[in-house]
């Protein structure tokens, strides 16, 4: 995972403001809200505060996902970014 962090690291030195296949994403993706829904994510999220004001579907980094979920938890012992 780190050295997965630091090639994509490289990368967004050549496209800061670039955006990523959501499928094809890093996991760690530091700044996943611009990369992913880039300027529509408040849009997105006004949509699924009416669709699913309960939030019960979610996933890692979708729009209005919740951190502290604990099913989180495996994802975020692996992250490079995080100190050990």
């Amino acid at each position: 995972m780190r050295a997965l962090n630091a090639a994509a690291d490289e990368l967004r030195k050549f496209a800061p403001d670039g955006g990523v296949y959501i499928n094809e994403a890093y996991v760690f993706e530091q700044n996943h809200e611009q990369a992913f829904w880039g300027d529509n994510a408040a849009r997105l999220y006004e949509i699924k505060s009416i669709y699913d004001p309960s939030n019960i579907f979610q996933g890692w980094q979708t729009v209005g996902w919740d951190s502290n979920d604990p099913i989180y938890s495996c994802y975020a012992a692996l992250d490079p970014s995080a100190s050990n």
